[in-house]
């Protein structure tokens, strides 16, 4: 119980700042995890599942706290959640995992990862809302990366704009219905010219 109280404070110093007594918390919670091993039935003592399996996943979550996502990734290499029988912490790790994973710019691997996380808690990974700030990020990139180079350094209003007609293409201004007319006496009333061009 003392070392999982220690993995809880690591946890909460890294969200105050405090990183020195952060990582005080996490030598203590590590020592004490090497002379218990993981629980053989995979829960613990109250169903902590405290361990050096837990402690890795805690190294995870601290290392996503500070945003030292390659760290997590590293970390997630020697982590095997299965080890615990606790659902929440399977997704704890598949959730920092494909958080790194997408800020590293690995899209699709993210994605395995945030499935994997789905399917061990749905209605808590639905509610989360790191979660849904990554996917939305994500699917910002796939859209980005739809349009090619060419059309992205177009500006943005030309495919809006109408071409214009220049030079020999553009057809001649027909004369104003008044510039037919001859003075107000009478015999023709119209032009050759707008004779010709049927006005």
């Amino acid at each position: 119980m003392l070392g999982q109280l220690h993995l809880s404070a690591a946890f909460t110093c890294t969200v105050e700042g405090r990183t020195d007594d952060a990582d005080a918390h996490r030598a203590e919670a590590t020592q004490e995890a090497a002379t218990l091993g993981d629980p053989e039935d995979g829960a613990g003592f109250n169903q902590s599942g405290f361990g050096p399996t837990n402690v890795g996943l805690w190294r995870m979550a601290v290392a996503s706290e500070r945003g030292e996502h390659g760290r997590v990734i590293e970390l997630a290499r020697a982590v095997r959640p299965d080890n615990l029988r606790q659902v929440n912490r399977h997704q704890a790790s598949w959730l920092a995992l494909g958080r790194a994973l997408a800020h590293a710019g690995r899209d699709r691997e993210a994605m395995t990862a945030y499935l994997r996380a789905e399917r061990a808690a749905p209605v808590v990974f639905a509610l989360n809302p790191q979660v849904r700030d990554t996917i939305v990020a994500m699917v910002n990139r796939a859209r980005r990366r739809s349009v090619s180079d060419d059309l992205r350094i177009l500006p943005a209003g030309s495919a809006s704009k109408p071409e214009r007609i220049t030079g020999g293409d553009k057809p001649p201004s027909p004369a104003p219905y008044g510039a037919c007319q001859r003075g107000r006496g009478g015999g023709r009333t119209r032009s050759s010219r707008c004779w010709r061009s049927g006005r």
